[in-house]
């Protein structure tokens, strides 16, 4: 498990208290992102925009969707309307790079991919010399065939061939095939819970967990259109087949109260000017 540095004084930082507890939790999801997937700091663009869909809607236990919103005076603004990404590039939190955006300064707080390689490099060797140290006689492969589950560190090649692949059995059970790996994460979010088997033979006739980060947030993207909204969802299998995460879905429009001004995008610019 890798864990995310934040300095104590975190909230306190000048770029982070401009951005207000949005802004804020948005870049504690992002440093999480970069350091489970070892991106020494890039966020692909897909997935900054899946999170700001986390960000601007979420479901409770009971199905209900709740939308966050601010106000400023007598106007107000639903999370949904401000850019957030724009904000977090004006306050030069993230920068902008070819296919994203690369976290500022994150190798200065937080492990490269080098360096977390490296250390579990470092582990393995260790245990190994513990376990052939302790082995009274019985060879390293029989110690690993007499044991009750997978010998921690007992994998072969690269630390990266490691971490690409992760072993998710025990035994002499076959390990998934990469293009099953993923699934869970996509079927869990997905609204409809209709034809699994189908969906599990689409993912991989896709090559879902190379496309993974895009169909989650595309998924996330759909949750707030204007036909899911109102409950014409698409079985996960067709979803996948056709590839609609790729899709641009038109939004659910949002009723506002009475006497509420509707801002323009000029308002909305001039508003973001002062946050």
């Amino acid at each position: 498990m890798a864990w995310v540095r934040l300095d104590d004084e975190f909230d306190e930082h000048p770029k982070i208290a401009r951005l207000g507890p949005f802004g804020a939790w948005l870049q504690i999801q992002a440093l999480c992102y970069c350091n489970r997937n070892l991106t020494d700091g890039f966020l692909p663009a897909a997935t900054a925009r899946g999170l700001v869909a986390k960000l601007a809607a979420w479901e409770d236990d009971a199905g209900r969707i709740w939308k966050p919103s601010l106000t400023c005076g007598m106007q107000g603004l639903d999370a949904d309307e401000f850019d957030w990404v724009a904000l977090l590039v004006q306050a030069r939190v993230w920068v902008v790079v070819p296919g994203g955006y690369q976290l500022h300064d994150f190798d200065q707080y937080q492990p490269t991919k080098a360096e977390v390689f490296a250390e579990r490099e470092r582990s393995r060797t260790r245990q190994a010399k513990r376990r052939h140290g302790g082995s009274h006689g019985v060879t390293p492969a029989e110690s690993r065939r007499n044991s009750v589950g997978p010998v921690p560190g007992s994998g072969s090649g690269s630390g990266e061939d490691q971490i690409s692949l992760p072993s998710v059995t025990q035994g002499d059970a076959p390990s998934p095939r990469p293009t099953e790996l993923g699934f869970d994460a996509f079927w869990k979010p997905y609204p409809k819970k209709r034809h699994k088997p189908a969906a599990a033979k689409a993912w991989q006739a896709i090559d879902g967990a190379r496309h993974l980060e895009p169909i989650l947030a595309g998924v996330e993207r759909w949750k707030g259109s204007d036909a899911w909204s109102r409950g014409f969802v698409e079985d996960p299998a067709t979803f996948l087949r056709q590839r609609q995460w790729e899709d641009d879905p038109r939004r659910a429009s949002t009723l506002r109260a009475p006497g509420r001004v509707q801002p323009t995008v000029e308002d909305t610019r001039e508003l973001l000017k002062h946050l």
